[in-house]
């Protein structure tokens, strides 16, 4: 893999998923560093030397949750796009980062549809 291959930061406390989650976008050529939680993600982000382009992060989890990490990485010089998810009854409406409604997959979902939507969310202009 090259560096030209944009970086995913995949954050889940199911290490399963996101196992699952990392064999499946590498396999579709993206690069993939992991976290289990909100301040475990952004310890690994400033230890990776670069931005990430894509947090796909589960909105419940302990320690930090993806909306507060979501909202902290986007106040970075470099703010990745956003995609978050969740087995939780949410209403996607009311799940609101840094004034706009990100991208949500409902668990259980087809990593077909997960392709589908990081490739969607990083295609679209800034």
């Amino acid at each position: 893999m090259t560096a030209a291959e944009p970086l995913v930061l995949v954050v889940d406390d199911d290490a399963a998923i996101r196992r699952t989650l990392k064999r499946a976008l590498e396999f579709n050529g993206f690069r993939v560093e992991e976290a289990e939680h909100g301040a475990d993600a952004l310890k690994r982000a400033a230890e990776l030397g670069e931005a990430p382009a894509l947090l796909l992060t589960d909105v419940v989890m302990p320690v930090m949750g993806g909306v507060a990490l979501a909202e902290q990485m986007l106040a970075a010089a470099r703010p990745p796009r956003v995609i978050l998810m969740s087995g939780l009854a949410h209403d996607p409406s009311r799940l609101v980062v840094a004034g706009s409604r990100p991208p949500f997959l409902a668990k259980p979902f087809d990593l077909n549809e997960v392709l589908k939507v990081v490739t969607a969310t990083l295609a679209t202009p800034a």
